[in-house]
């Protein structure tokens, strides 16, 4: 919905796009239930042609340069991997920097592309950076630096051939794994192999997480942010079982 307010108005305005102009106009109410229906009645005149008498102003193009700043000063605080996120910004940005949002297109990323290829950079990595620039370039549309068609102006494929490290352990090595570890540690081998949970969040879970009456151990800060129910299958539940409380630490796994 492009409905917004400005600090030095008490009306609720419409921002529209058109022939890349961007159109603005104060729906001249507080009422943010009419302003919407304002703004769609408006939304409709423009589709249909009809444009209504209002006040245009060009879209204001930014550089690269800021917009990574911005996207920096953005995504602290809000992402987990924020210095890792940032390393790639940085990287994006010596590339980049002063090149207007307005002027980028497809030959640019895949020109870029054609350089890490050339380095022989792993696939994983150059994908990683044009995942990050596709969201960079979104957020400049929704923060009014670049126009709506940015993101068809450099929709490149991603690099195929990436690695995908995944291997399991046979039901004869994970035996022999357990039998080898020593008494602190085997419960926290068994959870690992049987929740398919990362280092942290075992280390960290706590006996309020853990629902042996309903069998879920429930994660609520994962590393995307979205909260996670594991079912607790029969062979975690015996283990859980047989692990005592500690009336002063609240951890699942203790070791003095």
């Amino acid at each position: 919905m492009g409905l917004f307010k400005r600090k030095n108005s008490p009306y609720y305005f419409m921002k529209f796009q058109a022939n890349g102009v961007r159109i603005y106009e104060s729906t001249k109410t507080k009422n943010k239930k009419l302003a919407e229906e304002i703004y769609l009645n408006r939304r409709n005149e423009i589709i249909n042609g009809i444009e209504p008498m209002i006040r245009k102003e060009p879209v204001k193009f930014s550089t690269f340069s800021e917009l990574a700043d911005k996207y920096l000063e953005f995504i602290d605080g809000r992402l987990k991997s924020f210095y890792g996120v940032s390393g790639f910004v940085r990287t994006l940005t010596k590339r980049f920097k002063d090149k207007p949002l307005n002027s980028f297109n497809m030959e640019d990323l895949e020109l870029l592309q054609t350089e890490w290829i050339k380095k022989n950079y792993s696939v994983a990595y150059a994908n990683r950076l044009i995942i990050i620039l596709r969201r960079m370039f979104k957020k400049a549309i929704d923060w009014d630096m670049a126009n709506e068609d940015l993101l068809k102006k450099v929709n490149i494929s991603l690099l195929k051939g990436e690695t995908k490290r995944l291997r399991y352990l046979s039901e004869d090595e994970a035996e022999r794994l357990i039998l080898h570890c020593e008494p602190y540690l085997k419960p926290i081998v068994i959870t690992a192999l049987n929740m398919g949970m990362r280092k942290s969040e075992i280390l960290k879970l706590t006996w309020d997480r853990v629902d042996l009456k309903n069998r879920l151990i429930l994660l609520d800060k994962t590393k995307n942010g979205e909260r996670r129910e594991i079912p607790i299958n029969q062979t975690l539940y015996n283990a859980l079982s047989e692990l005592t409380r500690h009336i002063k630490c609240d951890y699942v796994f203790l070791q003095p």
